[in-house]
Formats: structure tokens, sequence, C-alpha cells
């Protein structure tokens, strides 16, 4: 037999779905749940790949939030540790979200951007050394950059690029 919660029971956290974990650590450190800081949470839930700021905007559509919001939330959420924060080669950050998914380290072309997860994370033995030396809240991103993808003519995440190279 199975226990049933009563109303007022509160769910373990790892009962909880990855929105309600989110709204629940903004809750936690002082900020307030708004329409569009749950709707740029879903777009990260939805996404299968890093986004930009750019990018997280142009998936909300039109009318949710303008694009200085959209980077005042991910620098509120990357101080809370909703998402992790990495960077092209250019500078330009990328983030995915942080809660309820495990790290990723990624490769990225250069040519197109098209960042693909290497699939296991090298540097997290490295990162559990350094805790074990006193320091706190110890982080890392690693990317490896590549020149452009191994078949560049026929480049399937940028189909412009490999159109423009042909007409040279």
């Amino acid at each position: 037999m199975t226990k049933r919660r009563g109303p007022n029971t509160k769910k373990r956290p790892e009962e909880l779905s990855i929105m309600d974990q989110c709204l629940r650590a903004l809750k936690a450190n002082g900020l307030s749940i708004t329409q569009p800081r749950k709707r740029i949470i879903q777009v990260l839930i939805d996404s299968k790949e890093p986004l930009t700021n750019e990018a997280i905007h142009r998936r909300l559509g039109r009318g949710v939030c303008d694009l200085a919001t959209v980077y005042r939330c991910m620098s509120s959420f990357e101080e809370v540790r909703i998402v992790h924060r990495g960077f092209f080669d250019d500078g330009t950050s990328f983030y995915e979200l942080d809660m309820g998914r495990s790290h990723e380290d990624y490769i990225i072309c250069k040519r197109c951007r098209h960042t693909e997860p290497i699939g296991f994370c090298i540097a997290s033995d490295m990162e559990r050394l350094v805790a074990n030396r006193g320091y706190k809240d110890v982080s890392h991103t690693l990317t490896f950059f590549a020149k452009e993808c191994l078949d560049p003519d026929n480049c399937p995440h940028n189909k412009a690029a490999a159109k423009a190279s042909k007409a040279k």
C-alpha cells in the first residue's frame, strides 16, 4: 500500500519538476517569479543545446520581454545557479540549464557555431580536488573549439555557410 500525501505535504526536491526546482531556487534567493522568468526557464528546459541571450529572446517570441530583460534574467539565474554559462571563441556567452541536468562540456565549430556535448566530463575529478582544498562552490567550463566541421562543404549545421563556400 502506498501512502498518499496530504494537500499540505511538501515534495522532496528530487520529486519536483525541473521548472519547480528553478522556481524554488528563485524564491529561496529572494527573486520574484515573473512570467518572463518562467518563460525563459521553459525555453531552457526545452532546448537540447546551450543558447545565447539572443537565441533565448528569439525563442520566446514577440511580446514576452525585451532583450535587456533576458540579459538581466540570465545574470540572476547564473548567480543562483539555475544556469551554467559558457563562452564561444569570440567571447559571446551561452547558457544551459544547471538544475536537474548533468554538467556538459562541449566542442564548438568556429565556422558554424554548432555546439555538441562531448558526452563526459574529464574535469569533474579536478573540480573535486579543488573543492577538497577548501574552496566553495567550485565550478568549471571546458570547451574545445574546432576550426570547422569534419566536412565543411556539407556541414549539416549551417547550409548557408556551405553554399557560400561553394560559390567562391
